[in-house]
């Protein structure tokens, strides 16, 4: 057989398999898209990898391509095209993230003097605007009267080169080596702004990482500077901090702690809240359900295990399928699974918009449990103590924040999630998440340990003495 005739027999054996998966999915067999979807998803994320340059936002983008994958199944009018028509929608969302970026720079580019696009600050957090705006007008304040007017118009107004180019009646190409010229002053008028002692961290926009969010808004009275990255998946914060883009991240115990064994030197500085997860259910009995859960090395499928062995409307084998929070309520809505078991605030926003039920709450399940940590690579630890010891100590003031004051908690996640405030504030005045008591206990997480090796999640433990430290309390 010829080597073209041997690629179209395999294309059309791989068109007839996609088609059979998408008929059984539409008949109601939900592991048939899953099945459809593994096959594709090695592709989908070079594909993803090669249009953003960044394979966090890549994960991203095909976690969100699957979702809306499954939510249109139904319009794909030819089951053959299946492979092609999930490739449009992740170019489509590639697209949308690249747009979405474009216009949401950050001030890495004032470092780099590169063109930097206007109004860099991060558009969520009011704070970082306004301490982004003071150190600028400083700045533009010891230019000519030339460069400030077009330093304003591009960094303040928000006009585009050409939108200023027409505005003052000159080439584009003089407006563009205007703004470039000054990005070697700017960047040193942001030196304290964006300089060596800033901290990264990751975190999800849940409730557990409401600790970060909070800090992250105190911290034009804070001495370092924070620039928080939020993912929408445990995936691709976890190849962040793998790969060492951020310096440390709010993650699940279980989740660093597998991380730790497989080879990835991280210190266990706090624990980042206790409590704040809830099962939540669409249906009137689990038996034979689908429940939807963070991942393998997560703390709901740690607790699990005591759950069904003390609760008798939980059945002791349950099926689980891995989705992250930022995606649970949308797969309850398409039936894609029938209870998800995460962080607040999404039980909460469930029951009270009336879609699902929290039947418990993970601190009746295992009280005080450890869930999200905060952890961070040990070289930078080793490298920066001090901004390291400044940023605990920035945690540990948001923690008296939030109890003081939890209508500015709640702000805080309504401006770095887009959620509700009242929400976020429903969560914290119902008790639902405790922030009391940081500091690492190595027995408390041994006795945790313990409960996610009878689940299964681990086959043992490893040496807490060197994964916990209390060095920066």
């Amino acid at each position: 057989m010829k080597p073209t005739e041997s690629h179209n027999k395999l294309t059309s054996g791989r068109k007839e398999l996609f088609s059979e998966l998408v008929t059984s999915a539409l008949a109601g067999d939900r592991n048939s898209f899953g099945e459809a979807s593994e096959i594709l998803q090695g592709g989908l994320l070079r594909r993803a990898k090669s249009l953003l340059n960044n394979a966090d936002t890549a994960q991203d983008a095909v976690q969100e391509t699957l979702l809306v994958g499954y939510q249109k199944l139904p319009t794909l009018r030819d089951h053959h095209k299946f492979s092609s028509w999930m490739y449009s929608i992740l170019d489509s969302q590639c697209f949308r993230i690249i747009k979405r970026n474009e216009k949401d720079s950050c001030l890495t580019g004032l470092l780099e003097e590169k063109l930097v696009a206007p109004k860099a600050f991060d558009p969520e957090n009011a704070y970082e605007k306004i301490c982004f705006n003071a150190t600028l007008d400083r700045a533009i304040a010891d230019l000519s009267p030339t460069l400030q007017l077009s330093c304003n118009l591009y960094y303040r107004a928000g006009y585009s080169i050409a939108e200023i180019a027409d505005r003052l009646e000159i080439r584009p190409g003089t407006i563009k080596k205007r703004i470039h010229d000054v990005q070697p002053l700017l960047a040193k008028a942001f030196a304290n702004y964006t300089g060596k002692r800033a901290i990264k961290i990751g975190f999800l926009p849940i409730s557990d990482h409401l600790l970060g969010m909070v800090a992250n808004r105190l911290q034009f009275n804070c001495r370092v500077n924070i620039q928080m990255q939020r993912f929408l998946s445990w995936q691709a914060l976890t190849e962040a901090l793998r790969n060492g883009h951020i310096h440390g991240a709010f993650i699940m115990a279980p989740l660093a702690m597998h991380l730790y064994m497989s080879g990835i030197p991280l210190f266990y500085i706090l624990d980042a809240h206790h409590g704040g997860s809830s099962l939540v259910t669409s249906v009137s009995s689990l038996q034979g359900k689908r429940i939807g859960i963070p991942g393998d090395f997560s703390t709901h499928k740690a607790l699990l295990h005591p759950l069904s062995q003390n609760f008798s409307q939980i059945p002791e084998k349950v099926d689980t399928i891995n989705i992250d929070p930022s995606y649970v309520i949308r797969s309850l809505q398409n039936n894609l699974i029938d209870a998800f078991f995460c962080a607040e605030p999404w039980g909460t926003k469930c029951e009270t918009e009336g879609n699902a039920k929290i039947i418990i709450r993970s601190n009746d399940i295992l009280q005080d449990h450890p869930c999200c940590i905060f952890a961070v690579r040990q070289e930078f630890a080793a490298e920066h103590s001090e901004c390291l010891r400044n940023y605990v100590a920035a945690l540990l003031k948001a923690r008296d924040r939030i109890i003081a004051d939890p209508m500015f908690a709640a702000q805080a996640q309504a401006d770095c999630t887009g959620i509700n405030p009242q929400l976020a504030l429903k969560v914290i005045e119902d008790k639902n998440i405790s922030f009391n008591n940081l500091k690492p206990d190595t027995n408390r997480l041994f006795d945790f340990v313990q409960s996610t090796m009878d689940s299964g999640v681990y086959p043992s433990c490893c040496d807490l003495n060197e994964f916990v430290c209390t060095d920066y309390f």
